[in-house]
């Protein structure tokens, strides 16, 4: 088995743990209904989720790795789309462009104060993209699955 193919095996396996996570951590947002438990669980399933779709590193330190994405049927491409921004905009980086800061100086008394706020963070449950996702893990899992199953 050559680098290429130990990569694209070891990734599709990894991933399927990966959508693992991802169903689970979705059955169990049905049960919770602290709102910091919800949010921390739809994070983890939307970083699981985003893993295999990043731009990853192979056995030698070679960027690119992913699994492909041509699975994904067309109605749930958008869906694909924002979960991936979520995650690339929002849970790993501080991108200000979608925290939509509003910051305020304000001299009092002779002295500034300096008071901000910010609207990304009331985007971090997406009610509307857990069952998406859900149906999204599910896909991938079953690529991962075909693939693995398939001769080398």
């Amino acid at each position: 088995m050559n680098d290429a193919s130990k990569e694209l095996y070891v990734l599709h396996h990894l991933t399927l743990v990966d959508m693992e996570r991802v169903a689970r951590s979705i059955q169990y947002l049905s049960t919770v209904t602290d709102k910091h438990i919800r949010e921390a669980l739809f994070r983890d399933a939307v970083v699981c989720y985003v893993k295999a779709f990043s731009s990853n590193n192979g056995i030698k330190g070679k960027r690119g790795l992913r699994i492909s994405n041509a699975f994904i049927p067309s109605a749930l491409i958008d869906a694909h789309d924002q979960i991936l921004d979520l995650r690339n905009k929002l849970f790993a980086h501080v991108d200000l462009d979608n925290q939509a800061p509003d910051v305020k100086v304000e001299i009092r008394d002779g002295r500034k104060h300096v008071s901000f706020s910010v609207k990304g963070y009331e985007r971090i449950f997406a009610e509307h993209l857990v069952q998406p996702l859900g149906v999204l893990a599910n896909k991938a899992h079953s690529h991962c699955m075909e693939q693995l199953n398939s001769p080398l």
